[in-house]
């Protein structure tokens, strides 16, 4: 083994209160980002006004209309109920929360997985850990929190770690992964896989029946009745038609998954984004690559081989078939390629330097990248809401409506600005958006006819673009919010007369 694999895989190096001090580290450095420079956008909104503004049964009715499982929205849905009342602002709270889940994820990674403290810090520091998971607030780090202690359950189930573990806590930690994401479903189903190659005696049917009966699977199954009950089938129409319109055929959308789940995901930022650019033939010759590397790695354990290969061919299929995603959807089989590793790191194989080298390259285009999106959102805000928001709070009376053109853009505003908007032609008032709905321009003369309904002078009108002149003569421009945003969110506020 080359000495430098000690520093990585000896976990006789590693002392807990150097764990400790790193752990608190990145935890003060995300929350200072988070609370300090991080912008929230419409898709970290979207949970927390669904919580906010439904009662919990239409609220776990609206779910299927999400395409996400219920857990983050029941915990943000506790979480909300628990300081109501306290005067504190909705996006701390909604940050605050998150940063719970992202500490969470962080203790497994640093206390319970088995890698040296300088492999911790360097997965901990990558950009789908440190970045995409604890900096935007949304459900993955919960995921990843539930998938990092599912693969330390089974890890510790059998040899050599040989720790019997309470069956009901893994039964309950596998059904609630599956609670997650389908992401976190498909690692449970991994993990299960993982269980059922143990080394152990009779038929492989029997083996089944045995593996079967274990809690990890119990829970994992129980998992799954409860997502296809509350998210499928889709009531509401199928909440991937809008983002897999434009996939094309089957062997497109193959491809675009495979380049996006090897490419964009281990070697991320070294290509363009696949989900807006498409694939490409050096995409498609390093994903390839990338594929055979890490298949390579993990060889010399054929049990976490057999492992990674299936997990990894579930992933290709739900992106090939159902979803394509983008880079926070890919992000989870890096999740699941942590928890590979510390289940080949139990069988403490011996390292070499082509392994060393593969794991090199990765874990250096995930700092790079983290690097990239960090100083990205320190410079620049994540999205133009929380300036107009904050404008139209200080700014627009209650007694003044205001009206979105389009509410699926003004939801983060409506965060921001701490009031529901109106959305015509219904003339309710709104918050959250629904995916599926088609957007419904109103004309100036319907937006007028709304502030005499309302018995106001007149009315702010909320767009993401700037409104068409020749529609909206009489609509005055009030303020501009189009400054360079990573997002591209921009707004405009207009002044409506009544006639």
């Amino acid at each position: 083994m080359p000495p430098i694999a000690r520093y990585l895989f000896d976990h006789q190096r590693t002392h807990r209160t150097l764990n400790l001090v790193a752990f608190l580290l990145i935890l003060a450095a995300i929350a200072a980002l988070k609370f300090g420079y991080h912008e929230l956008w419409k898709d970290e909104w979207q949970a927390w006004l669904l919580v906010r503004d439904l009662g919990w049964r239409d609220m776990l009715a609206f779910l299927d209309y999400e395409g996400h499982p219920a857990l983050w929205y029941v915990y943000l849905k506790t979480v909300h109920q628990l300081t109501a009342g306290t005067g504190w602002t909705e996006a701390s709270i909604l940050q605050g929360a998150h940063l719970l889940t992202v500490a969470g994820m962080y203790y497994f990674l640093f206390f319970r997985l088995r890698f040296s403290l300088w492999l911790r810090l360097v997965l901990g520091l990558g950009f789908f850990l440190f970045f995409e998971y604890g900096m935007v607030s949304r459900g993955y780090a919960l995921a990843t929190m539930l998938a990092f202690w599912a693969v330390d359950l089974a890890g510790r189930e059998t040899p050599p770690a040989g720790q019997r573990v309470s069956g009901l806590l893994t039964a309950l930690v596998f059904f609630l992964l599956f609670q997650t994401e389908v992401q976190g479903g498909i690692i449970g189903a991994a993990w299960c896989f993982y269980l059922l190659l143990q080394p152990a005696g009779g038929r492989p049917l029997a083996r089944l029946r045995t593996t079967l009966r274990q809690p990890a699977a119990l829970g994992w199954l129980l998992g799954l009745l409860v997502f296809v009950w509350t998210v499928y089938p889709q009531n509401h129409g199928d909440i991937t038609r809008p983002y897999n319109a434009n996939m094309g055929t089957l062997g497109t959308s193959a491809l675009t998954a495979f380049q996006g789940v090897f490419s964009n995901t281990f070697l991320i930022g070294i290509l363009p984004d696949t989900q807006t650019f498409g694939i490409s033939a050096l995409g498609l010759v390093l994903s390839g690559l990338v594929l055979s590397a890490l298949l390579g790695l993990f060889w010399p354990v054929r049990r976490v081989w057999a492992v990674f290969a299936v997990g990894m061919l579930a992933f290709m299929l739900f992106h090939s078939l159902i979803y394509v995603g983008g880079v926070r959807q890919w992000g989870m089989v890096f999740v699941f390629f942590i928890g590979c590793l510390h289940l080949w790191s139990l069988q403490q194989p011996q390292v070499g330097w082509l392994a060393l080298a593969i794991l090199a390259g990765i874990l250096v285009a995930q700092l790079g990248y983290s690097y990239r999106g960090v100083t990205k959102d320190i410079r620049h805000p994540y999205s133009n809401a929380r300036s107009a928001g904050e404008f139209i709070r200080a700014n627009v009376p209650d007694k003044v409506p205001v009206v979105a053109a389009n509410p699926f853009d003004a939801a983060p505003v409506s965060g921001y600005a701490g009031r529901k908007f109106f959305a015509l032609p219904s003339g309710e008032p709104v918050s959250y958006f629904r995916w599926l709905d088609k957007v419904y321009v109103a004309p100036e003369a319907e937006i007028a006819l709304f502030a005499q309904y309302k018995r106001v002078g007149g009315l702010v009108v909320l767009s993401g673009k700037p409104l068409d002149a020749a529609r909206y003569p009489n609509a005055k421009l009030w303020k501009t919010f189009n400054m360079y945003n990573i997002k591209d969110e921009n707004y405009y506020l207009y002044t409506l007369a009544a006639p």
